[in-house]
């Protein structure tokens, strides 16, 4: 690859890397493996969800919730056990999985204030059974291990910083004015009500490409900072330039409430910036960034839209302290944000499923011909979790207010459920593999692929898993990919 950016320089790294004469010149183990020990937990585990889903069948509705739960926690502990390390997105999805899949159930059936629609549950026992079968296929697929390879770190982090650096300035940029141009196109005064904003903002943008861009430039980013091959000053100039390029998607996000972006631009910091130098254990400071994260989430649900309002002078700092204090302590039930919708939305359309007829797939290649039909003719058909809004919650949607989805719902709408089994289980296989080959492989289009699935192992558990879900990323981090290996091959000629 190229390396035309200065030398690092020698005396004044003041990364985790300072010592790197040593650290790099060692072999980089990408091996994931269980011990005799952990082949048993995991057979245990796996035995265990069988259970707890018969259990949930026998309608012992409390103890399989509860039993749920502590799996949940040991499935966890397990595939850190197999992977080694915690940043990473089969860990990620396995936490939203949990948070997604228990939040709901535990506050409905031990009367936790903060559920919506709670007069609408009269399936929980099903539900359980199938996050109990879900989580069972998804152990089995990463139970599948692969061989291991060892190569060097130095090998692995060689690239040209200066391409990486350009590459993520101008998705920075390109995302910017996308955004500035649909706040321009919207107006100011929308800004103040999330779901007409965002009514709005699918019409002008319907890919959300604005904000995945945004994304897609944090992944170059964060794979230069924690790149210890890289001048110090070249990674800290190259921020600031970057900080100040992105800064009007930040605050857009942060005025409008849109905690998805910024939640994805941390988690992506973290995992990429320590690709290959993994976090193998949890400090206390990285959970109290994490506990911030989420209290920063609460926040922005909390309080969307309304510093627009207060600037226009349409509220007082008064007002939004009342709402703060009002809301906050039933907010911190994640179950009253969002993780509690998939258990809804299973629940209501649970109760029609007689009157639902099974698709059979047709929903996880939709995205494809909504693609050609937008391109053709400037219009989509409805996704099926847009489907699912309209059919349960007509008026919302027209309000610009969505309910989300359930990946559970998806599964079982297209195949029963049997489909519950085999898309947790293909899902785990691509996940597992897509891990393997990024650890072990020096920057390549798979790092930009795994960066622009952060969002997707987030969402899948509330929206629809489409073909645009995963296709998208993949399209973009290869073109993007392309237009590295093009600056690079340019600077090298300089």
């Amino acid at each position: 690859m190229f390396t035309t950016a200065p030398r690092a320089e020698q005396g004044n790294d003041l990364s985790p890397l300072s010592v790197r004469d040593q650290t790099l010149n060692t072999l980089h183990s990408g091996s994931c493996y269980l011990t005799k020990s952990g082949v048993l937990i995991a057979s245990l585990l796996c035995v265990m969800w069988l259970l707890n889903a018969m259990c949930a069948h026998l309608e012992y509705t409390g103890v399989s919730i509860v039993g749920a739960a502590l799996l949940s926690v040991a499935s966890l502990l397990l595939l850190k056990h197999i992977l080694h390390y915690w940043n990473s997105i089969i860990l990620l999805f396995w936490i939203t999985h949990t948070l997604y899949g228990i939040s709901g159930p535990f506050s409905w059936y031990f009367s936790i204030e903060g559920l919506p629609l709670i007069e609408h549950i009269n399936f929980g026992n099903i539900y359980i059974i199938l996050y109990s079968l879900s989580s069972f296929s998804f152990i089995l697929g990463i139970f599948i291990i692969q061989k291991s390879i060892n190569s060097s770190i130095k090998d692995l982090y060689k690239c040209n910083y200066a391409a990486i650096s350009l590459c993520a300035l101008f998705f920075a940029a390109i995302a910017a004015t996308i955004e500035v141009n649909s706040i321009r196109q919207i107006g100011l005064s929308e800004i103040s009500g999330k779901g007409a904003y965002h009514l709005q903002a699918s019409q002008i943008d319907p890919l959300s490409v604005g904000t995945t861009l945004g994304l897609l430039s944090c992944a170059f980013i964060a794979f230069l900072l924690g790149n210890p091959l890289a001048p110090l000053s070249f990674r800290r100039n190259s921020l600031l330039a970057w900080i100040l390029v992105i800064s009007p998607v930040l605050v857009s996000s942060l005025l409008i409430g849109k905690r998805g972006f910024i939640v994805s631009t941390v988690l992506c910091y973290l995992i990429l910036s320590h690709v290959y130098r993994k976090i193998e254990k949890i400090k206390i400071s990285l959970i109290t960034n994490l506990i911030f994260l989420y209290l920063f989430g609460v926040l922005t649900f909390i309080t969307r839209g309304t510093i627009v309002q207060i600037a226009a002078g349409q509220l007082s700092w008064d007002t939004l302290t009342d709402t703060v204090v009002e809301h906050t302590m039933s907010f911190l039930n994640p179950a009253a944000i969002e993780f509690g919708a998939p258990f809804v939305n299973f629940n209501l359309f649970y109760s029609m499923v007689d009157k639902i007829e099974l698709r059979y797939g047709e929903t996880y290649i939709r995205g494809l011909t909504s693609i050609l039909e937008y391109i053709l003719y400037g219009r989509r058909s409805p996704s099926i979790s847009e489907e699912f809004n309209i059919m349960f919650f007509s008026q919302d949607v027209s309000r610009g207010i969505g309910w989300g989805f359930s990946s559970l719902v998806e599964a079982y709408w297209n195949f029963g459920i049997a489909g519950t089994i085999v898309v947790y289980f293909l899902f785990a296989r691509a996940l597992f593999v897509l891990e393997n080959k990024v650890k072990n492989s020096s920057f390549s289009p798979l790092h930009l692929i795994y960066a622009l699935l952060i969002p997707v192992v987030i969402l899948f558990h509330r929206s629809n898993f489409g073909l645009t879900f995963w296709l998208f990323p993949i399209i973009l981090g290869t073109i993007a990919f392309s237009l590295y290996m093009l600056l690079g091959s340019i600077l090298a000629r300089r």
